[in-house]
């Protein structure tokens, strides 16, 4: 048999599964090294039908929120998976027809933001290419496109073989 398919290595604590040198790891992940770098590899977290199966990432014992500053979690009784972070306040989650949501757990649409705060900005884009051009494409089925651009200080969006300019941008503001 393997004689590796447990391994505590001495001094440090760390464990492999299948593996002997779990300290050759990346440092700082390399508590627990499950594989020998060959052959496929994985790991199964095993949770009954009413149950949630969880990674947790904290930061403490104290209070549960630094028990889980950060986790995933999939809720076998639902079938969906969300991400959480800051003291397990959920962020995102994918529903059982995946959905995704962001800002939101309650999906009607394939992908759906939600920004609540004070000043929202549900979408952010950004380009570092020189023109200062950036956008958004949105393809269907058929290959038709619906295009929101910004290239030169001008907001464009296009449709079809339509195209309808909106306006110029002065300040960071839509000028008509």
């Amino acid at each position: 048999g393997d004689t590796h398919a447990l391994f505590v290595q001495g001094g440090s604590d760390h464990v492999g599964i299948n593996n002997n040198s779990p300290n050759s790891s990346f440092t700082g992940a390399d508590n627990l090294v499950i594989g020998g770098g060959s052959g496929h590899t994985g790991m199964t977290i095993l949770s009954g039908t009413s149950s949630r199966s969880s990674i947790e990432f904290s930061d403490g014992t104290g209070s549960d929120a630094t028990k889980t500053a950060g986790g995933i979690r999939y809720y076998h009784d639902s079938n969906y998976m969300r991400f959480n972070t800051n003291g397990g306040t959920e962020r995102m989650r994918i529903d059982s027809s995946g959905n995704v949501g962001i800002g939101t757990s309650s999906m009607t649409r394939f992908f759906n933001l939600n920004d609540t705060g004070a000043n929202p900005n549900t979408a952010y884009f950004k380009s570092t290419n020189a023109s200062g051009g950036a956008g958004l494409t949105a393809y269907n089925d058929s290959g038709q496109a619906s295009i929101f651009q910004m290239n030169g200080g001008s907001y464009t969006a296009l449709g079809g073989a339509n195209t309808l300019n909106i306006g110029t941008v002065t300040n960071n503001r839509v000028v008509f």
